[in-house]
């Protein structure tokens, strides 16, 4: 299976894996991207992808004043993203952020990759989505980090 984990922002973060079964998570390419033109200079990502998982944006209404004039560009690049994945016949599934960064928590994630090794924070963010939807399908059993140690 074919999954792409998608950070979207006014930089977006980006993990392209194959996700085999029990067996192992392959990262193909990862990275960022910021722009319009950027996400179309990126569109090919897309081609053959089974599974688009994306960070979901929520406006909270206890910060809704902060949003005031804001162009928010999450929000922009979600709505890119939902509309390439459908074209390309991927299935969109969305994720909260907080979730995710519960779940792989940096000194976890780390186990499993190099963390340092990665692009940017938006790239960390992408890879936590996708380990978040692996781990929530049962697509791969991850070993936690103590019971690794």
């Amino acid at each position: 299976m074919i999954v792409l984990a998608i950070d979207p922002g006014e930089t977006t973060g980006f993990v392209l894996a194959e996700v085999v079964t029990d067996d192992r998570i392959t990262i193909k390419e990862s990275g960022d991207w910021s722009g319009l033109g950027a996400f179309i200079a990126n569109m090919d990502l897309f081609a053959g992808v089974d599974v688009c998982v994306c960070e979901d944006y929520k406006i909270r209404p206890n910060r809704a004043n902060t949003h005031i004039g804001d162009p928010l560009y999450a929000a922009q690049e979600i709505g890119r993203v939902k509309l390439m994945a459908t074209l390309k016949g991927a299935q969109v599934v969305l994720q909260s952020a907080s979730s995710a960064k519960q779940l792989w928590p940096g000194q976890r994630l780390d186990h499993y990759v190099n963390i340092a090794t990665l692009k940017s924070r938006h790239t960390i963010d992408a890879l936590r989505h996708l380990f978040t939807y692996a781990e929530r399908q049962g697509l791969y059993r991850f070993v936690k980090a103590a019971e690794a140690l």
